[in-house]
This record gives structure tokens, sequence and C-alpha cells, in this order.
């Protein structure tokens, strides 16, 4: 389903030493969920962008079934959330209105208008909003109920790979255990997902955890081994 092969990506920081990711391989089958583990700036959000196309390699490449990552085929085939203070979108307008983001999104993953919204609306149900958050100016929500919004919209397609960036971060609580669920569900209807997080609890849900440190995979595992890799960093909790 996705495959990535000697990724390179160089970041120049202010006041502080380049930032360099290096990843020799990494790949999805369907019905599989990987989580990417690690502390702040280990490098999660850089290897989502990659893994999502958003962001150009320095070197290596991308692939989602066996097309190239920067091909229309690719794109069409999975859905991105980026990390809450992201400035990158994922296939969206300059305006969080549902009338416009909808059918745009809709266009692009080729589907229904009317598919899409019902399917927002139910995950929006789901994860403890309500429909009407479609009617609620994004000014007027809590920053919760924003960034519940903006996982409910990244998961809205049904789309074959889900890239999630962080996706219990900043939600309420109330949704996790829910859309926990629910990735489960998706991977039992066949779809991939990555998700990162830097807390070990969130990886549980894995069939394979890779760990990152300083821009490298250091290691995998599955999920039950965690209890004993977790002090690997410093909790954010």
């Amino acid at each position: 389903m996705l495959f990535a092969s000697e990724l390179r990506k160089r970041w120049l920081c202010e006041d502080s030493p380049p930032f360099c990711l290096a990843v020799d391989a990494f790949s999805v089958q369907a019905g599989e969920i990987h989580v990417v583990l690690g502390p702040k700036g280990a490098g999660k959000s850089t290897l989502a962008l990659l893994l999502a196309g958003v962001e150009p390699p320095d070197g290596g490449e991308v692939r989602v079934f066996g097309t190239p990552i920067t091909s229309p085929e690719a794109k069409h085939a999975l859905s991105f959330l980026p990390e809450p203070c992201s400035l990158c979108v994922n296939r969206r307008a300059t305006t969080d209105d549902p009338d416009v983001l909808i059918p745009l999104m809709a266009s692009a993953f080729g589907q229904p208008t009317s598919e899409l919204r019902a399917r927002l609306c139910a995950l929006l149900e789901l994860l403890g909003l309500g429909a009407e958050a479609l009617s609620t100016p994004p000014r007027a929500r809590s920053s919760a109920a924003r960034r519940t919004f903006d996982v409910a919209l990244a998961l809205a397609p049904r789309a074959p790979l889900y890239i999630l960036d962080e996706p219990f971060m900043g939600i309420h609580p109330s949704a996790r255990r829910p859309l926990t669920a629910l990735f489960r569900l998706l991977r039992s209807e066949g779809h991939g997902l990555v998700i990162t997080t830097e807390v070990p609890e969130e990886a549980t849900i894995a069939d394979q955890v890779h760990f990152l440190h300083d821009g490298r995979i250091i290691g995998s595992l599955h999920p039950e081994e965690l209890v004993v890799c977790s002090a690997m960093w410093p909790s954010s909790t």
C-alpha cells in the first residue's frame, strides 16, 4: 500500500544545528496500523509530511500502490491530517467553510459530495461534536472542537490510506475512546493507517510501533513490548 525508501530531509533552523531526517525504509500493508512514536523534535511531523507528499524529500522516494507520491493517483489514495500547530493543509481552500471544503474534498477523492457530507456528520456525532458543528463558525468553536472537527474531516473520505499526525493531540478527552475504536474499524475494513504520537499509551493500538529519535528510526516492535521500552525518552504527560 505504501513504501518509502532512503528518505532524506534536511531542515535549516535558526540558532540551532540543522535537522536531518534519514529513514531507510518504511512500508504499510492494507489492514495495518503503524505508529511512529518519539519525543518532541524527533522528526515525526517531518516524516508524516514526506509520506503524505506534502513536502518533497531531499532524497529517496515514496510510493503508494506502486506509483510515486507526486502522481494524482497516489495523492487521491490517501488522506492527511497535519499536526495541530502545522501551517500545512491537505487539499483545503484558504477557508474553513464546510460548504467550500466538503465539495473540494469530494472532488479530490472522486466521491459524491452528499456521501462525504453524510460520513462527516456521522463522524462528528461519533466524536461528540454533533452534526450541528457543520453550521458552527470555526472561530466560535473551542480549540478542542476545532481539532476534533479537523480529525473528522481527515477521516471523512473513504481513502485506502490515512496519514494522521498527532490525531489524539488537542481533541476532547471524551473523543479518545471512540476515535481509537474507529481506527480499529478502519483497520478491519482493510484501510492502512500511519499515526504519529509522543505518548506510548496511544501507540498500543498499532500492529507495529516504530521508534523515531533524532530523525532516525532506531527500532520497531510489537505494541505489547512498549511497557519495556517506554522509558527510552521523557514522557510528555
